[in-house]
């Protein structure tokens, strides 16, 4: 009997290292359907760490230095959240009128793995203020593609990986396993400025040339709110309030045919109002003439609504 339980112990160590050695060899052929490893994605989140560790060395490997007496280190406003944030909140307006933001948005992020940068890089940005940016389509979501995306562009951290076991999904699992073997890749990796057609923007912000848009009626959609996103976002928030911090979470403006579409926002909106200081405006714009898609502004909608919202900044300050 002894003998079978050793046996099975080894077959079982042999397995799993077996297992972590096929992950690591073949996750990044496209052999592994169940492997998603996409180093320098579309969303520029390896040059956002970047910068941040340029900018900000407190940040760099991890190690957070004192930086309570380095002004360079402090940011007035922090953005926090999806594309919505990354392709919205155009941090050269910001600079325009003397405030020092910076853009920690990344494709599909979801409170996940907002907390998992958080507790990363909120001490050695110490902003005045965060702007997290509240979407029903990204607090409806499973997470897995903000994941991946993490783990393909940030080198990983003991909060990635607490992030991982708690989501029990392969892609994602496996995803970090790639990430871990590859860590230094992701480190030394130097990212295009342009992909697949987004401009990177130095404080985070990503720029597209403007495409034409032709709204098309959307199918009803109710909102589901996803309780382990929810808690996380409790658990960012939380976070926030223990240092002090004043946030705003901001729900960016979508087309008409999408908020048109959702069946409950009503509700949506009395569930971010109980979270804290919530703002949804709908301005005057046009679906053809402000959005590139569906739920994201062009260059006019993402200048009408910055303007707008410095000016909501300035107010929340006096």
């Amino acid at each position: 009997m002894k003998r079978f339980l050793c046996n099975i112990i080894l077959f079982l160590f042999v397995a799993l290292v077996g297992y972590g050695l096929l992950v690591s060899l073949l996750g990044g052929t496209g052999l592994l359907r169940n492997v998603n490893f996409r180093l320098g994605n579309y969303g520029h989140l390896a040059s956002r760490v970047q910068e941040a560790a340029d900018t900000y060395p407190a940040l760099l490997d991890n190690q957070l230095a004192d930086h309570s007496s380095q002004d360079t280190h402090n940011v007035d406003v922090l953005f926090l959240g999806s594309s919505h944030a990354y392709r919205t909140f155009d941090t050269r307006f910001y600079d325009s009128c003397g405030l020092k933001t910076f853009n920690l948005g990344s494709s599909n992020q979801t409170p996940l793995q907002t907390y998992v940068l958080l507790q990363r890089y909120l001490d050695g940005l110490n902003p005045k203020m965060v702007v997290f940016e509240v979407h029903p389509d990204i607090l409806t979501n499973d997470g897995v593609e903000g994941a991946v995306d993490m783990l393909s562009n940030v080198p990983v951290t003991c909060a990635m990986t607490r992030m991982v076991w708690t989501m029990h999904n392969a892609k994602v699992f496996n995803t970090w396993i790639y990430s871990i073997a590859h860590r230094r890749k992701i480190k030394n990796f130097v990212e295009d400025s342009i992909v697949d057609g987004f401009a990177y923007v130095k404080g985070g912000f990503v720029e597209t040339d403007d495409v034409p848009f032709q709204p098309v009626a959307q199918p009803p959609m109710e909102i589901k709110l996803d309780a382990r996103q929810m808690n996380a976002l409790r658990d960012c928030l939380s976070l926030l309030r223990q240092r002090n911090i004043p946030y705003m979470l901001v729900e960016v403006q979508g087309s008409k045919v999408l908020r048109d579409s959702y069946t409950n926002h009503a509700d949506f909106e009395a569930a971010m109002r109980q979270l804290g200081d919530y703002h949804y405006t709908v301005l005057p714009m046009s679906d053809s003439l402000h959005f590139y898609d569906e739920d994201h502004l062009n260059k006019a909608g993402i200048k009408m609504f910055n303007e707008y919202f410095i000016g909501k900044l300035s107010k929340s300050d006096q």
